[in-house]
This record gives structure tokens, sequence and C-alpha cells, in this order.
């Protein structure tokens, strides 16, 4: 890994004093990091100046050599994945509109117990709890009125 900064470009030199201003903590340290290892200052003084560890200096100093600019903003979280994907949605919206005794359940109506089960028995949603059963009907609801406002 490199331990300085590579030589900057004036526009970058500028961003950069422009980003270390920033009332953004994450960026106004990177930028403040990637000034600091440009002065010549070692991994271990730029840490203590802002407050990292040397390894997370090194690690934001490599990113700088490697992507430029880039490389010092904030990027969006990933997040927690989906459990209920489009075509499991799709299927179970296909599914209420059949009725439970089309599935040898004997009820009128369909039940979150019910549904859950047909759900598991046609492989289509293993594993899936009843509260997010239920949570993706409301969705499915919610989608259908405003589809229906909207006309």
């Amino acid at each position: 890994m490199a331990k300085h900064a590579r030589q900057l470009l004036p526009e970058e030199l500028e961003s950069l004093v422009e980003l270390a201003r920033l009332k953004d903590t994450l960026t106004r340290r990177r930028a403040s990091v990637v000034l600091l290892s440009t002065e010549g200052k070692g991994t271990s003084e730029v840490a203590d100046a802002v407050g990292l560890s040397d390894r997370h200096v090194r690690r934001i100093v490599s990113a700088f050599n490697k992507h430029g600019m880039a490389a010092l903003q904030r990027k969006k979280a990933p997040g927690r994945p989906l459990l209920f994907t489009d075509l499991q949605r799709s299927a179970l919206s296909e599914l209420l509109s059949w009725q439970p005794r089309d599935f040898g359940i004997d009820k009128d109506v369909w039940t979150l117990q019910s549904l859950s089960a047909v759900l598991r028995s046609e492989v289509i949603c293993e594993g899936l709890s009843i509260h997010t059963i239920q949570r993706e009907i409301k969705r499915l609801r919610k989608e259908r009125c405003s589809a229906m406002s909207e006309k």
C-alpha cells in the first residue's frame, strides 16, 4: 500500500480544500487525510491528526491513489436484502386471486397461515414468517390502491 498520496493536480487540491471544510465528517476526514499525506506527513502522524487508525489512513490513501477524488465521496450503504423478490410478490398476488378451496383448504377466505402453507408447498417462499407475508399483502394493497387512484 502507498505510504503517501500521489502528486495532486491543481483542481484536485482546490477540491480537497473545499471537501476538508464540509460538515460531512466522513468526507472531511478523508480529504484531510489526503491533504496531510501530500504534505509528506507519515501514516501515524496523519492518523493522530484526524483520529483514525493507521490502517484506515493507508486504505484512504491507497483508494485515492487508485480512484482519485471519487474515492473520497460517501457511497450509499447496500442495505438489507429484500425478503420478498418481485417474482415472489407476483406469485403471491396471483395466489390471492384464487380461492383457498382450489388448494384443498376447507376455508372460504385466506388466512395468513393457509397462505403461508400454500406458498411453502408451492416452493415459492420457503422460511418466510407470517409477518413478512402480511407486510407484503399490505404492500400489494397499497400498490393496487395507488394504481386505481391514478386512473
